[in-house]
This record gives C-alpha cells, sequence and structure tokens, in this order.
C-alpha cells in the first residue's frame, strides 16, 4: 500500500505500508521479505515504511526492522489508533511522527496530541457554558474573569490565563464567529448552542470539499 501525504513543497511524504497476516496469530522475521521492503521503497520514492502485523514478535524482527527503516505496527496498535483518530482527528503532519521512530512504533507523541486537541476542545466548551450562564448577570467575561469561574472545574484544571484568551480570540474570528469581542479583552455568546453546531458543521463539510476537490 502506498501512502501520500499532500502537504506542499518541502512538507509532502510518502510511506509504504506493507500488511501481513499468519494463521498462527502473530509475525516474525521470517516472513517478512526486507530485501523487498527496500525495493520498494526506491521504485516509489518513499520516505517512510511501515509493517503491519498481527502480535509481531521476537526481538530480531524489530531489529531487522531498526536496521531496514521499518516501524513496526501490531494490529492492536492500528484499531486504537483509528478509534483515536474518530475520537480526536489529527492531522498529516501529526502521523508523520509515526513513522519517524522505525523498528517498535512509538504511539506516544501522537496519543499526546490527541489527548491535547480533546482537552482544548473540553476546555473551549466550558468557556462557551460558562460565558452563556454567567453574561446575563456580569455581562461579557475577560479571560481572567473565565478562568476565577472555572477554578473548581474539573474540565479547567490546569487552564492558563493566556490559553482561555487564545481560545476567546479563536472563537470570535470571522470564520468561527460563535463569540463578539463587546468589550476590551471581554466577550459575550452571538448565538444559540444549535446555531454554534449547525455553523461548525457548515464549516467542516465546506472546508472538507474544498480538500477532497484538490487532492482528487
Amino acid at each position: 500500500m502506498l501512502l501520500d501525504a499532500a502537504l506542499g513543497k518541502g512538507a509532502s511524504y510518502r510511506a509504504i505500508i506493507d500488511c501481513k497476516t499468519s494463521a498462527s496469530g502473530t509475525v516474525s522475521d521470517g516472513q517478512v521479505d526486507w530485501i523487498t521492503f527496500q525495493d520498494h521503497n526506491q521504485k516509489h520514492e518513499a520516505d517512510f515504511a511501515a509493517l503491519v502485523a498481527p502480535s509481531p514478535g521476537g526481538g530480531r524482527l524489530f531489529s531487522r526492522a531498526e536496521d531496514a527503516g521499518v516501524t513496526v505496527l501490531s494490529v492492536e496498535q492500528l484499531i486504537a489508533l483509528c478509534q483515536q483518530h474518530a475520537e480526536a482527528p489529527l492531522g498529516l503532519v501529526a502521523y508523520r511522527k509515526l513513522f519517524e521512530t522505525v523498528g517498535a512504533a512509538d504511539m506516544g507523541t501522537v496519543s499526546e496530541e490527541a489527548e491535547e486537541w480533546l482537552r482544548l476542545t473540553t476546555l473551549a466548551r466550558a468557556v462557551v457554558d460558562a460565558i452563556a450562564t454567567r453574561s446575563p448577570q456580569f455581562g461579557p467575561l475577560s479571560a481572567r474573569d473565565l478562568v476565577m469561574v472555572l477554578a473548581d472545574d474539573p474540565i479547567a484544571d490546569g487552564a492558563r490565563e493566556e490559553e482561555v484568551a487564545s481560545l476567546l480570540k479563536t472563537l470570535a474570528s470571522p470564520l468561527i464567529g460563535i463569540l463578539e469581542e463587546a468589550e476590551s479583552e471581554r466577550f459575550r455568546l452571538t448565538t444559540s448552542g444549535s446555531v454554534i453546531s449547525h455553523r461548525l458543521v457548515e464549516l467542516g463539510e465546506r472546508l472538507g470539499e474544498r480538500s477532497g476537490h484538490q487532492s482528487g
């Protein structure tokens, strides 16, 4: 399998993926043709190569993979990666890091990025909810106000004022437009929850259609 990550000049990358199966439920070094791996890499001018197999085992398999510059993922890791992507979809830049470690795949960096994205989306939801419930009484709220309002909420544990300020600016940008900077660095909600959902779904579909058109 040949994967092309079209990121533009100087950033795009290509990966060769070899998928193995085995009646025994595990794949060892003897079942992998490392020379063919290298031939495919050269033929397709690939930047990376990966082996996906059920329960890859044996120290020799991983040492040979390191020598050949191949990343080894178990089927279980691939399933976990797909499940993670369904909940926290990352971009091609993030997934490049998965291929940069040869031998046994290092899932840590990608998982950390997914967890950080989920944390930020959860924090953004808490910020919007806080503005919706507190603004009728206190008016537009600043990042400092929100940090104090959310201080006892586990969702916002460790949230910094600068981080909340950045979220406010993003949510108030013309493209998103679900907040408005009513006063200097103080924000209020511009619409209802249903319209927020509709707006973000429409944005995602429009950007997705454009991306699909470009890759086609």
